[in-house]
């Protein structure tokens, strides 16, 4: 069987390009991160909230 990554590649979806805009707009637009519940098991919100950390943006927990 594949992962859900190599599904997605088949499709066209490229983690690398999403991650670098993804990780470009926190850097220079955003104000802070909402982070969902489970977020410590996605590679990608792990990205966003040490980014998040790293810049000294707020991070916030969804439903606090």
């Amino acid at each position: 069987g594949t992962t859900g990554n190599e599904d997605l590649a088949a499709m066209g979806f490229d983690l690398r390009d999403a991650l670098a805009g993804d990780l470009e707009w926190i850097c220079r637009h955003a104000d802070g991160v909402v982070l969902l519940p489970g977020w410590e098991k996605s590679s990608v919100a792990t990205a966003e909230e040490a980014t998040a950390r790293a810049l000294g943006l707020t991070r916030m927990l969804w439903g606090d």
